[in-house]
This record gives C-alpha cells, sequence and structure tokens, in this order.
C-alpha cells in the first residue's frame, strides 16, 4: 500500500440499501481518483463478492469482515437506546406490528412503552440516560479483526454509512474514536433515525440529506447542530437527470399503453401489504369499469425495487398494467447513458403520472420531487387485512415519520372508496391542488434536490483530510 496517501475507511455493510442510497451515486469514484487518497470500503463477509465485482474497479480498495457477536452487554445498551428513546418515535410503529405480526407478548411491549415515557420523554433525563449508554459504549472492548485493518491501513477518516448498524459501522467507528480518528455518520433512509432508537455513538460529524434527518439529529440525539452537514439525497442525483427522461409516447408504449390515456402509478410497498395492494389495485379496476372513476384511466402497478412478487392476478384487469421492471439497480458511477434502463424506467414512471397511489413507503417523497400529487391509502379496501387496520393506523398517528410528513398537509390520505374516488378527481383535475403542502415536503423532507448531493458529500470529506 502507498504509505504517501491519506487512507479513508467508508463502512458499508447494511444490506442494499447502501450502495442505492450512497455508493453508486459517484462519489467513491470522486475520491478513488484523487492521487494522494487511498479508499477502503468495509463490508461484510456476505456481501464481499457483489462489492469487489462493482467497486473493486473503481481503485478501491475491498476489505471484508465478519459480523460482530455482540456481548450481552452490549445487547443491553442497544436494547435500552430502543427503549428509552422519545416516546413519539421509540419504534412507534411497532406498538402495532410487534404485537399483530411479530406477536411479541403484550408484557413486553407495554414495558418497552414504560420505560420509552419514563425516560425517553423528559429532556433533561433522556440527555443523562443517552450520555450514559454512549459512554458505555464507547468502552465496548475492540474487536481483533477491527483492530488489524486499522493497523494496516491508519485511516485519517472514518466514514459510516449507516450509524445504527450495530453489528458493523458503530463497532468500527467506536475503534476510530478510540485512535482519535475523524469521524463522519450518514444515515441510510430519511426516517432510519426516528425509528432505530437513539445514536449509541456520537461521530465528530454527521451528513444527512434533508431538515428533517437534521431535526431528529438535533433534537431528540442531542447531536450539536453546527456539526452537522446536510447534502441531499445522493441517489436523488440521478433523479436531477434530464437526460434520463424518456418522451411520453415512447415510455408508455413499453405497456402498450395509448397515449391518450392518463396514468396513475401505483406504488406498491411489498413485503406483508403485497397482498392487500394486488387487491386494492382489483378495486380500482372495478371502479373504472364501473364508472366511479374516469374511463380513460390506466393503472402502472410497480413492484417495490426490492421485491420480485408475482402480479399474475393483474393480467386479467382491464385497467391495471403490470411493471416487471424491478429497478433495483441503481447505476454505478461512470456508467454509460444507454446503460441506465433500470433507473430511466424508474424515473420515467414517476414523471409521466398524473400521481401517485401507494399505501406507504419512500416513493411519496420519490413523487413529491418530481412535483405529482401523492394519494395513500389510509383503508384496507374491499378485503379483510389479516393485521387489522394497518393503513388506518399507519397514517393515523400510529408512525411519526408519516404523521409529520401528512402534517405538511401535501397529500390525501382516503379513509373509505368515496374519499379516494374524491381524492383522485380532485387531483386530475386540479394537480396544483396541495400544492403548498408538497412544497413543504419538499423543503423540510427532500431538499436540497439539484443533481449536486455527491458532490457535496465528496467536498466535505475531502476538506476534513
Amino acid at each position: 500500500m502507498d504509505t504517501q496517501k491519506k487512507v479513508i475507511f467508508i463502512s458499508t455493510a447494511g444490506g442494499p440499501m447502501i450502495p442505492r442510497y450512497f455508493l453508486r451515486s459517484g462519489f467513491v469514484a470522486e475520491l478513488a481518483k484523487r492521487p494522494d487518497v487511498k479508499v477502503v470500503l468495509i463490508v461484510s463477509k456476505a456481501e464481499e463478492a457483489g462489492y469487489r465485482s462493482e467497486f473493486g474497479g473503481a481503485g478501491a480498495d475491498i476489505v471484508a469482515i465478519p459480523r460482530v457477536k455482540t456481548s450481552k452487554y452490549f445487547e443491553m445498551l442497544i436494547s435500552l437506546s430502543r427503549s428509552a428513546f422519545h416516546q413519539k418515535l421509540s419504534r412507534a410503529w411497532h406498538r402495532l406490528v410487534e404485537r399483530h405480526i411479530s406477536r411479541v407478548p403484550l408484557y413486553r411491549i407495554v414495558l418497552h412503552r414504560i420505560i420509552a415515557y419514563t425516560f425517553g420523554t423528559w429532556r433533561p433525563l433522556a440527555r443523562i440516560i443517552q450520555r450514559i449508554v454512549r459512554e458505555r459504549v464507547s468502552h465496548i472492548p475492540a474487536y481483533k479483526y477491527i483492530i488489524e485493518i486499522f493497523d494496516r491501513y491508519n485511516p485519517v477518516l472514518v466514514l459510516s454509512t449507516n450509524i445504527a448498524s450495530t453489528s458493523y459501522d458503530v463497532p468500527v467507528l467506536c475503534e476510530a474514536k478510540r485512535r482519535r480518528i475523524k469521524t463522519i455518520a450518514g444515515i441510510r433512509g430519511w426516517d432510519a433515525l426516528s425509528n432505530i432508537g437513539f445514536m449509541l455513538m456520537h461521530p465528530d460529524y454527521m451528513v444527512v440529506p434533508s431538515m428533517y434527518v437534521k431535526e431528529m439529529a438535533v433534537q431528540y440525539n442531542f447531536f450539536p447542530a453546527d456539526r452537522v452537514v446536510i447534502t441531499g439525497f445522493p441517489h436523488y442525483d440521478w433523479y436531477a437527470d434530464k437526460e434520463l427522461l424518456a418522451p411520453r409516447d415512447e415510455f408508455l408504449k413499453r405497456f402498450g399503453i395509448d397515449s391518450s390515456k392518463r396514468v396513475i402509478l401505483f406504488g406498491a410497498v411489498g413485503g406483508i401489504l403485497h397482498e392487500l395492494e394486488v387487491s386494492l389495485a382489483e378495486m380500482l379496476d372495478d371502479m373504472v369499469e364501473k364508472g366511479v372513476l374516469p374511463s380513460d384511466l390506466v393503472f402502472i402497478f410497480r413492484n417495490h425495487p426490492y421485491y420480485n412478487f408475482s402480479l399474475s392476478r393483474l393480467k386479467p384487469l382491464r385497467h391495471v398494467v403490470a411493471d416487471e421492471v424491478r429497478a433495483s439497480k441503481i447505476p454505478r458511477a461512470g456508467q454509460p447513458k444507454e446503460d441506465l434502463s433500470d433507473i430511466s424506467h424508474q424515473i420515467n414512471s414517476l414523471y409521466h403520472s398524473e400521481l401517485l397511489l401507494t399505501t406507504s413507503g419512500t416513493i411519496i417523497l420519490d413523487a413529491i420531487a418530481f412535483g405529482k400529487p401523492v394519494i395513500a391509502f389510509a383503508f384496507e379496501g374491499r378485503k379483510k387485512f389479516p393485521y387489522g387496520r394497518y393503513l388506518a393506523k399507519v397514517h393515523g398517528g400510529m408512525c411519526f415519520d408519516w404523521e409529520e410528513v401528512g402534517n405538511c398537509g401535501g397529500m390525501r390520505r382516503p379513509h373509505s372508496e368515496r374519499e379516494l374516488a374524491d381524492a383522485i378527481r380532485t387531483y386530475l383535475e386540479n394537480p396544483q391542488k396541495d400544492l403548498g403542502g408538497r412544497d413543504c415536503i419538499r423543503e423540510r423532507f427532500i431538499e436540497p434536490f439539484d443533481g449536486k448531493s455527491s458532490e457535496r458529500l465528496t467536498h466535505f470529506i475531502l476538506s476534513l483530510v
């Protein structure tokens, strides 16, 4: 290894969200181009082959480490961080999920709620509890294989792409702090800081995608505001690339849709909601068939990028088209434009739709970034859902993040078929309806949205080395 180069560690273990949100935006390649910088990606053993294939040729070293086997003491601290968080944030939606889906005993949920209320609500006490836990975490014994890679490379800076990763990122950051190496932490999604419990350690700096995430870091994790840098969502840089937009006729032709039709995108969340979402699509088809909705509507039903559920039930429907393109592969930096079909398809499906229909999910922010009206189902349609009135609870205060988004007033959340039909007709007739609310969402949850997020992230990292 060239001892003249400044080594930057980037801890990336955290599943497919990390390449999607961070690495494929181009900042790794930009850092690696610097003649005085060496980039080392710390990955999990399970993800090593994929990272070597994708990023090995970009000038970055790939170092795989095993998953940290946390001690019972560390597990206790992790559990406390998730329970003694502010009661509104402390994995609020799990009050439903833990009871009805994971089948967690009621007494554990009650205990969890009591701890959250006792230690998380009163800010002076919450600050003390968090400080004690972080101090204890900093004294967790170092792991041999992490010590070895620090000794081998002697980095000058460590960037964590997921401060919530207790099996990889937190131990790596702790070792960096012991050695007085500068640390930066990111977060893998817009809502991650509000549902993981409080941060188990404070890095030197944080890079966050939006004002909302900064609020979560400062208000509920007591992180210094002057050490939080808002860069924007790196993966949104692709969304701002106008060259990826196809003509509307050309895009609709892929589905066999007449260009005279009006198109609404149904962005599915998948997982436990898949069967429910398919039944909602069947309901929409029936509403058009019976004249409840305009006859010129076509719904494009798109699976969540990380699921590949069968959409065969949709094939007989006249007014719903199944989108079989998974769009799971956010492209690599420097990839030729003609090879960007996945991300281009995803962008065009949003851009050429009249509005978005969904049950929940980050696609709401994606649509608003494109200026599209959004309708989020707050009811389960015509079929009984195994987990009760799930959507009504998610959009009725059960989930803190969606409550905050909803408070802007930028989207409709119908609780019945009639309200759904009214919301669709309202937005079709006047797409500018609720524009002020969408601007509020955009400003607080999305901005900056200018195609320069990865550039800002790169410049900030280099400013510290």
